[in-house]
């Protein structure tokens, strides 16, 4: 509720300096006939104040509702759509002005000179700063001349003004909404002042979490392991958690950390048994997409078209066998200095290319590998998962980014992930958000049983107008039996991707 009255605050902002702007715009002499048009209609009445149909924030409400819906290719012009969202707005407007005249009935919008003059001062800053962007945009920077630079910014300010830009209306406006938001905060904290979060509330909610998880991973342990390798990179970045719907705080059985030794061979010999592999496996899956119709056979056999020579499977090992050829100098270095005592981790930091595993805290940590990962290629995790106890180390495994020596580091209990300071901090923002705007929610629903509202003839034809559309809608969206998912939805419902990190680029790198 908060965030989006802030969004409407700002828009009813928007609306009002175009008004403005509107107005200064506007020929002197208005029609009767269109001023007649242009009058008010009330829609309510609350505790004495009258609620129209040009109510600035239930003008807000439909310009944002408009744009959204439209980016989502929603028809604006729909009847229906447009009754409830009339409707909506007019809740909206009603909400809003209900909660300011509990403002102004505290004392909440009253402001001392120095706050007012440090709203001014924001106004002229806002404007002198889209003044400086304009004129960069024309080519001023630091360097130009003192003459260029006091020409450009007159050219700015001539065109804000033939827009129908002027000073004093939009200072008046930038206060009056900044005071309004003000307003608003001193409110909003007012209501919320008391609601505090404690270590322990947070530990309940994350261990909640946990639990859940747990449930998931016994019943489906392999969809889990993919939902948990998606989210753990969020883990970091705990900023980013907010735009996360699929979360998974629950390290599930059977992962154990590895590290590796990644040796790059020749480009050319990679490049041309990855080629080959692929050639490979697309004429392994070509007769399943085969034209069988007889047009199309008849056309081939009249017009033959010249083919490469098909790819077999001794080509590709031929390949592969020469990258191994390529590296097994240095394979036989690293096995000689393993068994004359080196220690893996050095090795590493010697042979291995893996930007990856550049750092002792990444090797100390090594990759997170499950017999369902998803993250790695499947060579790489195959190398990872055969290896039978700790400190074990892989023959050489053939890669899409080259060869591995994996290393079997420890095994991973299952079990929470880390609550660590950051996603203590993450979770108790959250928490307290969520109980903020749950009490203010509640304070509005009070305030408005508290209130005398009477609704216009006008504005209950506009509630039965959204009731009744409500009510088709819904009918109309009910699915036919036997709906199934198509790719659409599918891309629709598809999780944001994750912010990547070393660990999420090489496991895109070791799955390409």
């Amino acid at each position: 509720m908060k965030r989006l009255l802030s969004l409407m605050l700002a828009l009813a902002l928007l609306l009002s300096c175009t008004a403005v702007l509107a107005e200064n715009e506007a020929a002197t002499e208005v029609p009767a006939d269109a001023a007649e048009k242009a009058a008010p209609v009330v829609l309510a009445v609350l505790n004495g104040q009258e609620i129209t149909d040009q109510n600035v924030y239930l003008k807000s409400f439909m310009e944002y509702y408009r744009n959204l819906y439209s980016m989502y290719g929603m028809d604006m012009s729909d009847p229906q759509m447009l009754a409830m969202l009339k409707a909506g707005g007019m809740e909206y407007a009603i909400s809003t002005e209900l909660m300011f005249q509990k403002a102004r009935e505290l004392g909440f919008d009253q402001f001392t000179d120095e706050e007012v003059a440090a709203f001014e001062q924001s106004a002229r800053d806002y404007i002198e700063e889209y003044i400086t962007n304009a004129m960069a945009q024309n080519g001023i920077t630091a360097e130009s001349s003192e003459e260029d630079k006091a020409n450009a910014r007159a050219a700015v300010l001539a065109d804000m003004q033939a827009q129908g830009y002027e000073e004093a209306s939009y200072m008046k406006q930038s206060v009056e909404s900044a005071k309004e938001q003000a307003t608003y905060d001193r409110l909003y904290q007012y209501v919320t002042k008391d609601i505090k979060v404690t270590d322990e509330d947070v530990t309940k909610h994350f261990n909640d979490l946990v639990k859940e998880d747990m449930e998931r991973a016994a019943a489906n342990p392999a969809e889990y392991v993919a939902a948990y390798e998606n989210f753990r990179p969020y883990l970091d970045y705990p900023e980013y958690l907010e735009y996360v719907t699929d979360t998974a705080y629950y390290i599930p059985e059977g992962y154990r950390a590895v590290t590796h030794i990644l040796l790059t061979p020749d480009e050319p010999l990679l490049d041309t048994w990855k080629g080959l592999a692929a050639q490979l496996e697309e004429q392994n899956q070509a007769p399943e997409n085969t034209e069988t119709s007889t047009d199309a056979a008849a056309e081939t056999a009249a017009e033959p078209e010249a083919t490469e020579e098909p790819v077999t499977q001794e080509m590709v090992d031929a390949a592969a066998q020469a990258i191994m050829d390529n590296v097994q100098p240095k394979v036989d270095e690293i096995k000689k200095k393993l068994a004359d005592g080196a220690s893996f981790n050095d090795l590493i930091a010697e042979y291995g290319s893996d930007s990856g595993m550049s750092t002792e805290e990444a090797r100390a940590k090594g990759y997170l590998v499950h017999a369902n990962s998803v993250a790695w290629d499947p060579v790489f995790t195959a190398g990872a998962m055969s290896l039978e106890k700790v400190g074990d180390v892989s023959e050489p495994v053939l890669g899409s980014n080259g060869v591995h020596l994996i290393y079997y580091l420890k095994d991973v209990p299952a079990g929470a992930v880390e609550l660590s300071a950051e996603l203590k901090d993450y979770f108790k923002g959250k928490l307290l958000t969520e109980q903020q705007e749950s009490a203010f929610s509640l304070a509005q629903e009070e305030w408005l049983k508290e209130a005398k509202l009477e609704y216009t003839e006008e504005g209950e034809s506009w509630r039965k107008a959204a009731e009744t559309a409500a009510t088709t809608v819904s009918e109309d969206a009910e699915a036919p039996a036997g709906e199934t998912e198509t790719a659409e939805t599918a891309d629709a419902e598809a999780p944001a991707e994750a912010p990547e990190t070393a660990e999420t680029a090489d496991a895109a790198e070791k799955t390409e």
